[in-house]
């Protein structure tokens, strides 16, 4: 997974622009509206919104009602309603234009890509993802520290996870606050798997926030890329599955149709002459979840987790599973379903097999070196460098590139960004990562891109 560095600000974001409406005047009873005016209409700045949302949320969370700012009371019932209206309000106040209005910003500072499977998205098609989902955490649905970018692939897997609605008797579906885990520890009360329709207070489902942001390893998390392992691998039938193998600089693709990419490989297979059904499986390098530990934090504050708290891949790769909590993103699903055909893992391979045949190139356009030359990158080189970063860029599959260039040309994560493992010049993979981050020009390479103590 690409780690990011989630931008502290986002210049254009902001409540669209909104008259007066019943809505307003409801919203405007619980907080004051100081924004500059438009068309006379005091405007709600985002904080303000914010602010009514989170009373509200508190009034639903408590079941305790609370006086509004001329001291009328709002019962838990009437948050609710109040609520509904957020939701489907045919004006410039609904919550989903609120924090739609987010989106371009967020991707001029992380690029057009998927902040999950990493894969290239066209504008129109690439989400806000709420990383706590809205509808259970309403109090940080127009946060920026709640935000992600998700393709329509990703964001459907994910759905309203990690907690989850249950239909409840067959009529409206309630929400559980499901945590990963059991935690059992004098600072976190323990909740049993399957239970907590809510929790108990609200500085108990301050803390339930707290938690789900450190049991996932989202992208922004230093540790996001070395997480996850890409490993190449072999179908080998419906009896087998998948079979891992080392890749080698001669793997080649022979033919692509469907969703099928069938490669010559040429590492632990040698003497295996046949093409076969290869895939690239995003896989996790945590087998357990992580320590049942945690310290409550009430300021919305996301940015790294509690000293003692290790954020597990494990609970991102597979399917999503309300019993242990594991799996919100189902990398390595191949499902063709009615609405849409999941073709990440398809991407993603081809992706490895484009990144495997520019590192060749690479290393041939560094052989073309003048007699008496110095040693350092030659021009060819230079020039052909650009031109795979640019390639990469419009490809996507940030970590799949990083993966193929570091199986040959080791480096290792540092302070400052990439260094060689070896020694000697030129060092492809620190090359390339620079080439699309740092040195990326205007518009192009992987914005947002975290490499410092991150990759390789």
């Amino acid at each position: 997974m690409r780690p990011i560095t989630k931008p502290a600000v986002l210049p254009n974001y902001a409540v669209p622009a909104h008259g007066v409406s019943a809505l307003y005047n409801a919203m405007s009873d619980i907080v004051a509206p100081t924004g500059a005016p438009y068309r006379g209409t005091a405007q709600f700045t985002l904080n303000e919104y914010a602010s009514v949302l989170d009373f509200l949320q508190r009034i639903v969370i408590t079941n305790t009602g609370a006086n509004d700012l001329h001291g009328t009371l709002i019962t838990p019932a009437d948050a609710t309603n109040l609520i509904q209206q957020i939701y489907t309000a045919a004006n410039n106040l609904k919550l989903d234009d609120v924090y739609g209005s987010a989106r371009l910003d967020m991707i001029s500072a992380l690029g057009q890509y998927c902040s999950f499977c990493e894969m290239p998205v066209g504008d129109s098609s690439l989400a806000i993802e709420h990383m706590l989902p809205k509808s259970a955490f309403l109090n940080l649905a127009v946060l920026t520290a709640n935000f992600l970018l998700a393709c329509p692939v990703c964001n459907s897997k994910k759905s309203n996870n990690p907690v989850s609605q249950t239909p409840l008797g067959g009529g409206a579906p309630f929400i559980t606050y499901q945590w990963p885990i059991n935690w059992s520890t004098p600072l976190i009360p323990s909740v049993p798997v399957g239970m907590a329709l809510k929790p108990a207070s609200w500085p108990d489902y301050l803390n339930t926030e707290q938690v789900l942001f450190n049991a996932y390893m989202w992208p922004q998390y230093t540790g996001s890329y070395q997480s996850f392992d890409q490993q190449l691998a072999i179908y080998a039938g419906a009896a087998l599955g998948y079979q891992y193998t080392q890749p080698n600089r001669l793997d080649t693709i022979t033919t692509i149709q469907g969703q099928t990419i069938t490669a010559l490989l040429h590492g632990v297979r040698a003497g295996h002459a046949i093409p076969e059904d290869v895939s690239i499986l995003t896989i996790s390098r945590a087998a357990a979840f992580i320590q049942n530990n945690s310290v409550p934090v009430v300021a919305h504050n996301f940015l790294a987790p509690p000293a003692g708290v290790f954020p597990n891949s494990a609970t991102m790769v597979g399917a999503f599973n309300f019993g242990t909590g594991r799996g919100l993103i189902d990398f390595n699903d191949t499902t063709t379903g009615t609405y849409f055909t999941d073709r990440r893992m398809f991407n993603r391979t081809k992706a490895w097999f484009n990144a495997l045949y520019a590192f060749n190139r690479l290393n041939s356009a560094q052989a073309i070196s003048p007699p008496g030359a110095p040693p350092g990158p030659t021009q060819a080189y230079t020039i052909l460098m650009q031109e795979v970063c640019s390639t990469a860029s419009a490809n996507g599959f940030f970590s799949v590139w990083v993966t193929v260039f570091n199986t040959f040309a080791p480096a290792v994560a540092g302070a400052f960004g990439p260094t060689p493992a070896g020694g000697g010049l030129p060092n492809l993979t620190c090359d390339f990562i620079n080439g699309v981050t740092v040195n990326a020009p205007v518009g192009g390479g992987f914005p947002g891109t975290n490499i410092i103590n991150s990759v390789p």
